[in-house]
């Protein structure tokens, strides 16, 4: 289950990488994002039908709620039926971090291309009976790739350039279908190091923790 993220890169980076016309003015750079934080997500805007940074509190608030309390920080999408979202969003990573199965040792992860991480995401805007409105998301995810399966059970949805528009619903489907999407996306060539157990507090951030402390993925 992903919940740690690390996004360092520049906001002038990410708006090229995902050609994104608006954006906020400041991203801070974060090693160590834990739910409840806010996460930069690129969405559609309704108006201008251009991808848009906005920020959202990871952890996905149902409607329901009477506080906000309550929230999901992933999601299955093997529970969804995928073709029925609407308001999807892609979340800009450099890594996430993942605790081994077996003993709990903490694990990085992050594209072998050392490329920005789109990952999947779903949004939604829950607001309190005072008016309050709070933009929040949630991470989609599916079984681990082989390479991943000796750390984690589950792995978030790691997209393709190629479906981002798609994803994000601002290019007509065709005969593809978004099921079809999140199926290619089962083996993403992924670089994975142990880390210090560090990261399981949410006081720490900083590039030390993604330092490596050995290179055996079978060392305890």
């Amino acid at each position: 289950m992903c919940n740690r993220l690390c996004l360092s890169t520049g906001l002038a980076e990410i708006k090229h990488h995902f050609n994104v016309v608006e954006a906020p003015p400041l991203l801070v750079p974060h090693w160590n994002i834990a739910p409840g934080s806010p996460l930069p997500v690129v969405r559609i805007d309704i108006h201008s039908q251009r991808r848009r940074l906005d920020f959202a509190r990871w952890g996905l608030i149902p409607s329901w709620a009477i506080n906000p309390t309550v929230v999901r920080t992933t999601v299955s999408a093997g529970s969804l039926r995928l073709e029925t979202l609407w308001r999807r969003c892609i979340i800009p990573v450099d890594n996430f971090y993942e605790w081994r199965l077996s003993d709990g040792k903490p694990f990085a992860i992050t594209l072998a291309s050392g490329q920005l991480m789109p990952l999947a995401g779903i949004w939604h805007c829950w607001t309190a009976r005072s008016g309050e409105q709070i933009l929040c998301v949630a991470i989609l995810t599916m079984d681990a790739s082989p390479q991943l399966r000796p750390v984690c059970r589950e792995m978030p949805i790691i997209l393709h350039s190629d479906d981002w528009s798609l994803w994000l619903g601002s290019e007509v489907s065709g005969n593809r279908s978004l099921s079809a999407v999140v199926a290619d996306c089962s083996e993403p060539s992924l670089k994975l190091w142990p880390i210090h157990r560090r990261i399981r507090s949410r006081k720490n951030d900083g590039p030390f923790l993604l330092e490596e402390i050995d290179n055996s993925l079978g060392a305890a």
